[in-house]
């Protein structure tokens, strides 16, 4: 290529650049706007044994399971169980909240329990599993987690690189390992 051809390829970037500075500044303007705009409020989700975990977590169309609650929840956010034994195959806490916004989970009014009991036998060896930080959890229990057939310690709730988190009224009972294993 002649130097008149990156000449012209340079005459094309800098048109190019300035044609891109109104619509930078323009974006520069309109970013607060957006930010401002994508503030979410706390929600609370319902979780009942007659729920579905395809409906939206509402009081009036609660979900079924803890852990489609989890997955939907982000900080400030409230979990609400209705007490009852939901078996199921674990829970697993990995995304939580911060400082001024903790996740709580509580059973609503009465203990929820979760019982892993069902598990196949060389599943996971824990029931509810927290790997994060800034939950609130109250009003519940795990139950029914067994021993795998490696041996491993089967755990009730294990919590595991989590810090800045609150149990109340948590229970763990017939467990084949700790009920509770920070």
């Amino acid at each position: 290529m002649t130097s008149s051809g990156f000449a012209a390829r340079g005459a094309r970037c800098a048109r190019a650049t300035l044609r891109l500075a109104v619509p930078a500044a323009l974006f520069s303007i309109a970013l607060p706007l957006v930010a401002a705009s994508h503030t979410i409020e706390p929600t609370t989700i319902h979780v009942s044994l007659n729920g579905d975990d395809g409906n939206p977590g509402t009081k009036d169309a609660p979900l079924a399971s803890w852990q489609a609650a989890v997955d939907r929840a982000g900080p400030g956010d409230t979990i609400l169980i209705e007490p009852g034994i939901y078996r199921v195959s674990g829970a697993r806490l990995a995304k939580g909240g911060t400082e001024g916004t903790p996740v709580t989970l509580r059973g609503d009014g009465g203990l929820a329990v979760l019982d892993c009991s069902g598990l196949e036998n060389g599943s996971i060896t824990y029931c509810l599993h927290l790997l994060s930080n800034w939950w609130r959890i109250s009003n519940i229990a795990v139950t029914g987690a067994r021993q795998n057939t490696d041996g491993a310690w089967a755990v009730g709730l294990l919590i595991e690189d989590a810090s800045n988190n609150v149990l109340e009224g948590v229970q763990s009972f017939e467990n084949q390992g700790p009920g509770i294993l920070i």
